[in-house]
């Protein structure tokens, strides 16, 4: 266990190393954020949230009502008209009815942290309402969560975690429908959060990997208006028009951007061992430790095993032919490429799983995807959330693309950018606003 002198040297030099750009959309942050808080309860001490059931189900948008119905833990009709649609007041913020008090009506208020997943949240109901508006695509509120719930589920597979994961580890995992590591989420010697599904491995360390790509500044629009980190952070505060982004500056609308930094959409921060200061100082609004110390100490108190604790015990488990073999997971030699290397007694055997997680995202996939350890891990919870939802993509625990289509109805299947397996997030947005 590194001792608190070692923290905050490792803290100090994470903040003030260089915090490069990826090849990844910043938009692809913020999507993270949002299956993170759909399936993770909050680990903040006295935060008050829903019940997380830890499936992939959307109901951090629906609620954790009844299966069949449209049931929510706050009353039905402040979220939904009669018709089944999510009301709405404004053209991209949540609903927000009570005159003062600006908090929003919405089941998730985790989703109302900052102004960008705020309106990550409003893209998903709108996607809802979007269904209803034509019969044709759904007939009722519950026919509308199906469907957005299984487009959610699509744009994860098809969109984001191709983009997040090693490439030999998605093979396995989403092409050839191989869970190297099942039974891992429910294994007796994992832990697991507040009687959730989700593995403490998970929620403390693997899928913190975005922290790293979060940004100091963002741009909004094509006219440079550049808003810092700390000015997006509104929670219970209404969505003012300086805050409503383009989406194209999220999310990619072509292949290759070679014109001016400006006309291309923000590039999420590397994933390594360098986290924007801006990060820092907002966790300690919250907290009095910096977001660095919060996550490792909160890893050391539920007794999460270091990095290569973590491998030695995989290994152990599934073999060296698993682990090695088909995934790829190997020990990082040294702590080359890290922003704390020179941190006196701090080696790769006494790092603890999240930082080891990113430091192997750096030396293996020099910061644009996580390495086989962190890709494995998170693509063991994400498959199993979606298997145990309510409305799935797999089917018999597989996922077959052309089987996961037939369930979206048949007018929405015949939709160009779905039959033409082209589900990513700048074509559904598109779809949304048509």
């Amino acid at each position: 266990m590194l001792t608190d002198t070692q923290l905050k040297s490792i803290a100090y030099e994470m903040f003030h190393s260089p915090n490069p750009p990826s090849s990844i959309d910043a938009g692809y942050t913020y999507l993270g954020q949002m299956i993170s808080h759909d399936i993770v309860p909050s680990t903040k001490l006295g935060s008050m949230s829903r019940k997380v059931s830890g499936r992939l189900d959307l109901e951090s948008l629906y609620g954790s009502g009844a299966l069949y119905e449209l049931q929510f833990p706050l009353d039905s009709h402040l979220l939904f008209k009669p018709d089944g649609t999510f009301k709405k007041l404004a053209k991209r913020d949540v609903y927000r009815p009570r005159k003062g008090l600006q908090k929003a009506v919405i089941p998730e208020i985790r989703n109302d942290e900052n102004v960008i997943i705020c309106q990550f949240h409003r893209l998903f109901q709108d996607l809802h309402n979007r269904l209803l508006r034509d019969e044709e695509f759904a007939a009722n509120g519950l026919q509308a969560r199906q469907y957005t719930t299984l487009l959610f589920q699509l744009i994860v597979i098809e969109d984001f975690l191709p983009k997040i994961l090693n490439q030999n580890v998605y093979k396995q995992y989403f092409e050839n429908n191989v869970r190297c590591l099942e039974g891992l989420v429910n294994h007796p010697k994992i832990s697991k959060i507040r009687q959730s599904i989700i593995p403490s491995f998970f929620s403390h360390a693997s899928f913190r990997f975005g922290h790293s790509m979060v940004l100091k500044q963002y741009h909004f629009d094509f006219d440079n208006n550049v808003h810092q980190l700390g000015r997006l952070m509104r929670p219970n505060k209404k969505l003012s028009k300086k805050f409503e982004f383009l989406w194209e500056k999220f999310f990619s609308t072509k292949e290759d951007q070679d014109g001016p930094a400006e006309e291309n959409p923000n590039k999420a921060a590397s994933i390594d061992t360098a986290i924007t200061k801006q990060m820092a100082n907002l966790d300690l609004i919250y907290a009095k430790r910096d977001i660095v110390s919060l996550n490792i100490n909160a890893a050391y108190e539920i007794g999460l095993p270091d990095g290569e604790e973590f491998i030695d015990f995989l290994t152990e488990e599934y073999g060296e032919k698993v682990v090695e073999g088909f995934l790829g997971i190997t020990r990082l030699n040294d702590l080359s490429d890290a922003a704390f290397e020179d941190v006196e007694g701090v080696t790769p055997q006494n790092l603890p799983l999240w930082l080891y997680i990113l430091l192997e995202a750096k030396q293996r996939e020099g910061g644009e995807k996580l390495g086989p350890l962190g890709s494995a891990l998170n693509a063991e919870v994400l498959v199993e959330a979606m298997q145990q939802a309510t409305f799935s993509v797999y089917t018999h625990n597989k996922f077959q693309f052309a089987d996961a289509i037939k369930k979206l109805g048949p007018k929405l299947e015949e939709i160009k950018f779905i039959k033409e397996r082209k589900i990513n997030m700048i074509n559904l947005i598109n779809f949304i606003q048509s």
